[in-house]
């Protein structure tokens, strides 16, 4: 038996309830359990534990940073983009965060957003310095690049969700898929932003990559929507998702929960939509 922990009512549906499917990552065991690992056809990457240092710490804006965190010589990491991994820093419990770099460079990538009362995100934020040790574990989720799709590409980022986003979007791109993809960033206010050079830089190089900033509030640089959330944007613009379209969405857990059934009403299959909620771990 165990006892679950609540969880967002978009996380599973009815009928998997019905069958007894439960969330791992919220169910306490108070007995021994047998666990059967639902998979489908794509093998996910081995996990991995291993030590490392921040090699180094950089500002995104008035509160995420980037950290860099340099692979041990010899060691294989392998991920899948949109992946996330466990990190621990000395006198401080794990935290997860979505790798922002693409599989195969030796250098991991997180964007770090500053949470009030986070312990472990102030001090990213405030104290971090290259050369402190870090306990890196993973790759975990399931919300990652599907290169075997054909069809367009919607993909949603919020704040500091764009970190596994980035990394979807970048790898799509490098692998040579050419489909349309239509990238949708949104952020409270302008000085949110971030990335959007690279963003820029990208689409100039990409005819397939286009690119909607937007704010929630104060007056915007031109090319950015002003105004409303980001999933307002999205609905605002696709009315309906005709063909085969595949979704993915990370950031705020309101942005994640309140766009997954609005897009499948406009025609993007369930199956097709993979979401990462950024949930945080200070209580509330």
């Amino acid at each position: 038996m165990e006892h679950l922990a609540p969880d967002s009512k978009f996380t599973l549906t009815t009928e998997e309830k019905a069958d007894g499917i439960v969330l791992a990552c919220r169910a306490v065991p108070k007995s021994d359990v047998r666990v059967a690992w639902l998979r489908d056809s794509m093998e996910r990457p081995t996990l991995a534990l291993f030590e490392s240092e921040v090699r180094g710490v950089s500002r995104l804006t008035h509160d995420i940073v980037r950290i860099q965190i340099a692979l041990p010589e010899g060691l294989n990491f392998q991920f899948l983009a949109g992946q996330f991994a466990m990190l621990r820093f000395d006198g401080f419990e794990a935290r997860s965060y979505s790798m922002a770099n693409m599989p195969g460079e030796r250098t991991l990538e997180f964007f770090v957003r500053k949470m009030a009362g986070g312990s472990v995100s102030t001090f990213v934020n405030e104290r971090l310095i290259p050369g402190t040790k870090v306990s890196v574990e993973g790759p975990f989720g399931e919300s990652f690049l599907r290169k075997s799709h054909t069809g367009p590409i919607l993909a949603v980022a919020g704040g500091s969700g764009m970190a596994p986003i980035y990394s979807i979007v970048r790898t799509a791109l490098a692998s040579g898929l050419k489909q349309r993809i239509h990238l949708y960033f949104g952020v409270r206010e302008e000085r949110d932003l971030f990335l959007i050079d690279e963003l820029e830089r990208l689409r100039s190089k990409h005819q397939n990559l286009s690119i909607q900033p937007v704010v929630e509030r104060r007056i915007a640089s031109s090319g950015i929507k002003v105004g409303g959330r980001v999933g307002n944007a999205v609905l605002n613009d696709w009315p309906e998702f005709k063909g085969l379209w595949q979704a993915y969405i990370a950031g705020p857990p309101p942005m994640v929960e309140s766009l997954i059934p609005e897009l499948a009403k406009r025609g993007v299959a369930e199956s097709n939509i993979f979401a990462d909620a950024f949930y945080s771990a200070v209580p509330k």
